[in-house]
Parts: C-alpha cells; structure tokens; sequence
C-alpha cells in the first residue's frame, strides 16, 4: 500500500533554524532581560506575527491547507534617563471655542434640575407606572399623574435631608411638610408600582432593563453641558445589599457589597457621562477606535462623548492606564495623566524601592520615550510607598513641596513632590467630589426591588449635577460664595418646587395628621423669629393660593409693609394684607 513520506529529520531540523535565523535577524525582535518589563495576559502591547511554513514534497504540497503558527512578539520602547530637568512638559492650549450664548442669569433650582429630569421622562414614568398597577391587579389601579409624581419626588428629596431612621416616621408627626402633602399610603403605593418598561418587552439580554431609559435620558442630558478643560475617570459605588447579580463585593470599602459605575466627570464633579458595570466590558462599536483590554475600553467607551483635538486632559488611576491606551488617545489630541503599575510599561527600569529609600522621602526616578510621534513621560516617586505615574503632556519640572507627617520626629516636614503627582492630585477627585455630595444627603429607602437603588442614586445624581451647573453659573456671573446657596439648602428648595409649584395643596383622602391641623394654634413663639418667604416659581405658579383667616396676628410678609393682619394665604403659609387700603395677598403673588 502506498504511503505518502513524511518530511526527514534534516529537512525539519532545516526548516526550523530557517525560522530561528529569520527571527534573529529581524531588527525588532530583541531580548528583554528587565525584571520590570514582564506583562500579563492583559497587556496589550504586543504585535501579532505570523510565520507559515509550507512543507513540499516530490514538487507536492502534503496538504491543501497549512496550519498558521502565532506568536507574540513585545513591542520594543527605547527609554531615556531623565537628570536634573529643567523644563516643563509640553501643555497643549485648551481650544474652548463655543458658540456665543445667550445672556446667563442664575435660574431657580428647579429649572436646572428640569434640565435632566425633562416633562418626557415624567411622562414615560407615569405611563410605565400606571400600566404596571394594572399588570398587577386590574382592580386596583394607580392612576397617577404627572402632578402627583412630581410631588412624590419632592417628598423623596425632603426625606432625605430630614434623617428619619424610617419613612413612617414622616407621617407620625415629626415632619408636617410630608403629611401635608400626600398620605403615607399613597406614597408607598407609587414607590410599589414605580416603573420605567413594560415588563413583557424584556428580552433577557440588559441587566439594566428596568432603569436603561433613564440612565440614557440622563446621559444624553448631562452630556449637553460644555466641558471643561481637566477630566477623569473613576469608579462610582452605589451602596447596596440586596438580591442582586449585578452588585459586586470589594471587601477594601466601607460599603463592601456595592453596584459599580464608571464615571466621566470634570474636576470640580461635574458628570458628563456614565455607565453602569454588568460584568462584561465590549469594545467600543467604532471602527477607528481600537479594541483593548477591557479597563482601557472602560475610558474609551466615556471618552467617545469627548471632542477631539481640543486639547482636553484626562486623568485616571492605575487600573485604567496602559501604554496602548495613552498613545491612542493622544492621536485624538486627548492628553492623559495617571497613575500605572510598572508591568505595564515595557523595557522601562526603575530605581528600586531600596535606593529610593537611601535618597530620602520625596525623591524620584524619572524616564521618556516616543512612540508613534508621541512622547510619554515615566516618573517613579518616593512618598510612603513607590507610585508610579505617567503622561503625555506632563514631567516632573518644576518640582514644588508638600507637607507629610514624619513618625521619627513627630511633626510636619516639607517632602519634594514632581509636577505631574501635583497635577494628578489636583485635578483626579472629581468624581469622589460627586460621591462626596451624594453621600451627605443620599435618597434611601428599604426595598426588595433591585432597581430602585438605581433609580434613587441616578435622580441624587441629577441633583448634585444640578447644583454644580448651578455653582459653575454663579462663579461666572462672580457671584461670592457666601451668597450661593449650599447643597444642603439647593435641595430643599428643589423639593420645595416639585411638592408645591403649581399643585394644588387639596390631600387626598387618608388619615390626617394631627400636627397639621395644630400647625397654627401649637406653634411656640420664639424671639424675633420669622417664617420664610417661598420661593418666586411657587408664589407666582397662579395655583391653590387662597386666602383664609388666622387665629393669630402677625405682621405682613410684602416688603415695605409694616400692617399686621389675620389674612393668610393657605398655600404659602404667611400672612398678607388684603383690605380696602392695601392689597398686599396680590402684589405678593404676581411680582
């Protein structure tokens, strides 16, 4: 029986020297003994090359096809040692070049936070929310209106800065403003059956289905905001835990079982962009945007809202930064500074931790490179511990202090810090900045439902948002800070405005509050005390301002006006004259 011969021993002994010969006269395959230069699996600095080797026998190829063999091959980066610099790193010019707008004033809280949570979504939620009641028991249905939702995110708002350790508690007496607005059971029958989708539209695919219209609401919304000059990325933590697939365990926080965000916001905490962790990162779905390990398409994903060649600087941590990444963004004229486990940077060797240590606190070890026209700068530097940055517009000049405990002697001393760690400090918090002002006065109420610990941090979220638009206006028109209005005072004077701007003040049927029917005969009187003036949005919104007469007597709320009077107004809580001589209830309520 024939047989086809196979290939003898000095013909594959020939044919792979071929390739051992080929590989060492390429000019970039070099050796790399660097202890730092290792990379993992995730590294994406490397090429693909592809050897195919084709065995011919009697004049005859053995098989149609031939197997191709891959292998990695490093990319090789020349590093030069940087002494005793004595120049700073080239800066690009921010291009902010917008349209001329229109004359800005500052607005009331409640029409920036109408910016992000539009009339649209309010009707998506009541009509999502009335259909879901009937899903669930057609004899009972919801029907709320637009009015009603608007007050039931007021209440949640208030709630939240009034620190009750739970909701019944609001309607017991110790808040009148709640019980005044809406029974306690109407309110927890909207929370029940608040709803964003129709339930039978789900096609198991979005683990975010029951919040994915207004996370994209709000990402459209935030990004029509002007951005400002430095941007980061960052994690953002949602506290949470429940049953949930979607909450992750990081036992280094103070709230280990979390949901995750990543977050694009400027360095003052503003959000421009976000999304939502669901355990799978895909690439970016742009065909110029290369696919890279999945924490650098975590920022490329954020980045695809930022313009390009503007001259933008972009700041992330260690988990983000890689070489590929850094390079690609600055072709896009996106300049990037962060902080990079050393692996990540090939060929590139650092001073040991030992040697750093002899030459004191504050010292540091500083590298360059170019690469594909661009110039990226390495900086090791001694604090505590090592850490290492890098970046394509910044270097260490000039170097400035910092003050650090010292444990030896007991006291402050001034430690040597490089440009780009000051830099990276300066401009890297803007996101925990958010986390910070959502933390103060969070939304958070007990639920099984998954999603609506999304719900409340994505409306927190629009509110601090609304309250940094609000500041950025503010600083432009140099209005000085102890007249701004803080976060704290932002916020009940939204909940304010959706509970009572243009509702009727007429409860539905429930039980009522005792507080409420005492507010005016129990109310202590204490020296020189005032009650305040609603805001303008509530007392010219022409609706449910009636006038009443008062058991006390108390002085007129119009400015200039010293008459002391009975007449009150019913919404708005204070007193008014409105007499033969003086009609002070409608100057009151029109200007």
């Amino acid at each position: 029986m024939d047989a086809t011969p196979g290939p003898s021993f000095a013909m594959k002994t020939s044919l792979f020297y071929s390739k051992d010969k080929q590989q060492m006269q390429d000019p970039e395959f070099l050796p790399n003994n660097d202890e730092n230069s290792e990379t993992s699996d995730d590294d994406e600095e490397v090429e693909d090359s592809t050897v195919v080797l084709e065995i011919i026998i009697d004049g005859k190829n053995p098989a149609p096809e031939q197997p191709e063999y891959h292998r990695k091959k490093k990319r090789c980066l020349y590093w030069n040692h940087i002494q005793n610099r004595n120049s700073p790193g080239t800066t690009p010019n921010f291009e902010n070049k917008e349209e001329e707008e229109e004359e800005l004033h500052l607005l009331n809280p409640i029409d920036y936070f109408r910016k992000f949570i539009s009339s649209d979504i309010l009707d998506l939620l009541v009509e999502q929310s009335n259909l879901y009641a009937v899903q669930c028991d057609p004899g009972k249905p919801l029907k709320v209106t637009k009015s009603q939702m608007e007050q039931w995110l007021g209440l949640c708002l208030h709630m939240s800065l009034s620190k009750l350790p739970y909701t019944r508690l609001h309607w017991s007496g110790l808040d009148e403003t709640v019980a005044s607005i809406m029974s306690r059971d109407r309110w927890e029958q909207i929370k029940s059956k608040l709803h964003l989708v129709d339930n039978t539209t789900y096609d198991g695919t979005d683990k975010v289905f029951k919040v994915r219209p207004l996370i994209d609401h709000l990402r459209n919304s935030f990004r029509q905001t002007p951005m400002l000059e430095n941007l980061c990325v960052d994690e953002q933590m949602v506290p949470f835990k429940g049953n949930s697939g979607l909450k992750q365990y990081i036992p280094k926080k103070p709230h280990k079982w979390r949901y995750k965000l990543f977050v694009l916001s400027d360095h003052k905490g503003y959000v421009y962009d976000f999304f939502p962790y669901t355990g799978k990162i895909s690439p970016v779905d742009n065909a110029n945007v290369p696919d890279l390990k999945p924490s650098a398409n975590t920022v490329l994903q954020l980045a695809e809202c930022i313009p390009n060649f503007k001259n933008h600087k972009l700041y992330f941590d260690n988990w983000f930064t890689a070489f590929p990444l850094i390079e690609h963004l600055a072709t896009r004229g996106l300049w990037c500074c962060g902080t990079v486990q050393p692996r990540r940077l090939s060929n590139v060797t650092f001073k040991l931790d030992k040697q750093l240590t002899v030459q004191g606190r504050g010292s540091y070890d500083e590298w360059e490179t170019h690469s594909e026209g661009v110039k990226v700068t390495a900086v090791k530097w001694m604090d505590k511990r090592s850490v290492h940055l890098a970046s394509t517009f910044l270097n260490s000049f000039p170097m400035d202090k910092c003050v650090r405990y010292d444990k030896k002697v007991r006291e402050k001393v001034e430690v040597p810090r490089p440009n780009i760690v000051k830099q990276y400090n300066m401009y890297m918090g803007g996101v925990d900045l958010c986390d910070q002002m959502i933390s103060y006065y969070r939304t958070f109420f007990g639920s099984k439902k998954y999603y609506h610990r999304l719900f409340f941090h994505l409306i927190d979220l629009a509110v601090v948002n609304s309250w940094m638009l609000y500041r950025r206006d503010a600083e432009s028109l140099k209005v000085k800070q102890q007249s701004q209005l803080p976060h704290c005072e932002f916020k009940y004077k939204l909940a304010n405005s959706l509970m009572m701007s243009g509702k009727t003040m007429s409860r539905e049927r429930g039980r009522p509050s005792t507080s409420v029917e005492k507010a005016f005969t129990d109310k202590k009187k204490v020296d020189r005390a005032t009650k305040p003036i609603p805001d303008k949005d509530i007392r010219g919104d022409s609706v449910g301002h009636f006038p009443a007469s008062s058991t006390s007597r108390a002085k007129c709320k119009l400015p200039g006006c010293n008459g002391k009077v009975h007449m009150t107004c019913i919404k708005c809580n204070v007193h008014l004259c409105c007499d033969t001589k003086r009609n002070c209830f409608l100057t009151f309520h029109t200007k």
